[in-house]
């Protein structure tokens, strides 16, 4: 495409009687080109309106594209983005529209790949797949300018995971900072009160410090009720302020899109973090991942002279100091039953068998329970979010298996430990439970897990111990050296054993080496002799 210049230059010379191919010598185009601008300027000469002659000669030359063919949008090309499209819809198939590959996703996708393309080329394509070649109204955007520290605004979103191959359904808890936009997320199964109150003291904690004002939509966790043009806060929010000193603010019914960055962060921070995986070993490993996500978002932007500058360090140095951690639990009281479990929302949760019959406090949080007997600690469990679920601790009933040792075989705490340990007893001590609870309540009494049970027993097995007894386990627990006193230390019979199986190593390692041993070929004299004996 020729400059204007050029095209004023082409004018000009042919007014002042140069020929056409003298034109396109020295204007260094094509003689074609200075053809079609003089011919365009004697039409509009032609017609006498000088401001047409006017608009001709300070406009910019203009090609007609709209017939062009993509270069960069290959058929390769083409083929990656129609398979992210598919993904796209077996995924809202699934439930899981939320986690699809937008546009900016799938253009980034591409260039890790190596193909070089423009973002606005993908959205054009993208677009038209979806729609059609449609004109859109364009909407206007009011800009905002935020002080360092001074808001966060908060969000809930939703996510579907698949927990060990088992898809379940998470909330996103989402922190912005206006300034910087740098986010902070959590996972919880719920979005309930317990949750809304401890995804603001893991955020608190996390960055050291509150912001001055928190932003809310109109969500029921925060709003306790509309009067007239007022929204009254929840308890729990009501609460929060008091203790960690900020003010917050709500936006109007049904705008969501007043508190500026957050409806865009929930977006931005499911797409960053499950759209490309969603599939986790436990719901730790899922949240450690959403962490990190948010922490490798880039929070920089350049300052006047050019030096990159971290928005997020500047917000988290201007934030009010944060004095503690609130406790964001309810507090609720349980009898323990028979079955010396206590009973939440149809679950069942273990307690210590010495507890049956009384009355203990229960701290529900979120995602665990804690158990108290007065002012001390008896137990703590995961929540269960499932029905009818039995979630018990084998060491709670150590006291009762001790009496009862032909109960352990069938029972369900049993079923409920680690498969590893259920696998040492059922190997070694399917016929002598009680040295089984002996091993546990040694363990128990000496601070010894039941992962320390299972690598003490794992180093026997490296050893080529075969026959396992409770007092070679306790051997290792407490350290001692790997000796034969150590593979001698079993039932009555070890030592007999031991020594059987020693003499019987010994006897195939003399035959091995035998067989191993060259035959030597007999000669004449030898063979005839043989022959006469």
């Amino acid at each position: 495409m020729i400059k204007m210049v050029t095209k004023q230059n082409i004018i000009h010379w042919s007014l002042i009687g140069m020929s056409q191919r003298a034109i396109a010598i020295k204007a260094e185009v094509s003689r074609g080109t200075v053809k079609k601008v003089l011919h365009e300027y004697e039409e509009v000469r032609q017609k006498g309106d000088e401001e047409a002659i006017e608009e001709l000669l300070t406009t910019p030359p203009k090609y007609d594209s709209s017939h062009r063919h993509a270069v960069v949008l290959t058929p390769e090309v083409t083929s990656l983005i129609h398979d992210y499209m598919q993904s796209n819809r077996r995924k809202v198939s699934m439930g899981m529209r939320k986690q699809r590959m937008l546009k900016y996703d799938i253009w980034e996708a591409l260039k890790k790949q190596g193909y070089c393309i423009s973002y606005s080329s993908v959205c054009h394509y993208v677009y038209k797949l979806e729609h059609g070649p449609v004109e859109r109204e364009k909407e206007a955007y009011i800009h905002q300018e935020y002080y360092a520290g001074e808001t966060c605004e908060f969000d809930w979103g939703e996510v579907k995971l698949f927990i060990r191959g088992k898809e379940e359904k998470y909330y996103l808890s989402v922190f912005t900072f206006a300034f910087s936009n740098a986010r902070w997320a959590y996972l919880f199964h719920h979005q309930d009160t317990l949750a809304f109150m401890e995804s603001h003291r893991n955020f608190f904690r996390d960055v050291h410090g509150v912001p001055r004002m928190m932003v809310y939509d109109n969500m029921r966790v925060a709003v306790k009720a509309f009067v007239e043009k007022d929204k009254l806060p929840t308890d729990a929010l009501i609460r929060m302020k008091d203790y960690y000193h900020f003010e917050h603010r709500f936006c109007n019914i049904r705008s969501g899109n007043e508190k500026g960055h957050v409806e865009r962060s929930v977006e931005v921070v499911r797409r960053k973090s499950f759209c490309v995986k969603d599939h986790f070993d436990s719901y730790d490993e899922a949240q450690a991942w959403l962490m990190r996500t948010c922490k490798d978002m880039p929070c920089i932007m350049q300052d006047e002279h050019g030096c990159n500058v971290n928005l997020r360090d500047e917000d988290l140095a201007a934030l009010q100091p944060k004095l503690g951690d609130m406790g964001c639990f309810e507090r609720i009281e349980r009898e323990v039953s028979k079955w010396s479990t206590i009973t939440l929302f149809n679950n069942h949760y273990s307690v210590p068998d010495s507890l049956v019959g009384k009355r203990v406090i229960v701290k529900l949080y979120s995602e665990h329970i804690v158990i108290f007997d007065g002012n001390e600690k008896m137990a703590r469990h995961e929540r269960s979010y499932a029905k009818g679920q039995w979630v018990l601790n084998i060491d709670h009933y150590l006291k009762t298996f001790r009496r009862k040792p032909g109960a352990v075989k069938d029972s369900t705490a049993l079923r409920r430990v680690d498969g590893r340990l259920r696998e040492i007893f059922d190997k070694h001590f399917v016929k002598d439970a009680q040295s089984f609870i002996d091993l546990l309540i040694f363990a128990q009494e000496n601070g010894h897990t039941h992962t320390d049970i299972i690598d003490a027993y794992n180093t026997l097995l490296s050893h080529g111990l075969r026959k396992i007894s409770v007092e070679q386990i306790k051997a290792i627990l407490n350290h001692e050296s790997i000796t034969d006193d150590v593979y001698i230390m079993t039932t009555t019979g070890g030592a007999h054993a031991y020594q059987i199986e020693q003499q019987s190593s010994e006897t195939l390692n003399t035959i091995t080496q035998l067989i191993q041993q060259p035959i030597k070929p007999l000669s004449y004299a030898n063979t005839k002799r043989i022959a006469t004996n």
